[in-house]
């Protein structure tokens, strides 16, 4: 990812990451799977943030969820 961004600076571009979210589909989800999530969304936030001095980087995430009703969704997304 982190020459996909530079590519994209070094061509007078900016870098977008729009729309992403991460659902767990185990049912129910495991810790550890909860920690893989946690892993994947810190590991593309500090590629991100190692990039914006040189061009223009963005992150906005879907389903940020947090509550805890089985009725209100079956698994929260982050």
């Amino acid at each position: 990812m982190l020459s996909l961004i530079d590519w994209a600076h070094e061509n007078d571009l900016d870098f977008h990451i729009t729309e992403i979210d991460y659902r767990m589909i185990k049912d129910p989800p495991t810790s550890s799977e909860y920690e893989r999530q946690a892993n994947r969304y810190t590991n593309i936030l500090i590629a991100l943030i190692a990039k914006i001095n040189n061009g223009i980087v963005t992150f906005n995430t879907c389903c940020v969820y947090d509550k805890n009703e089985g009725s209100d969704h079956e698994y929260r997304y982050i």
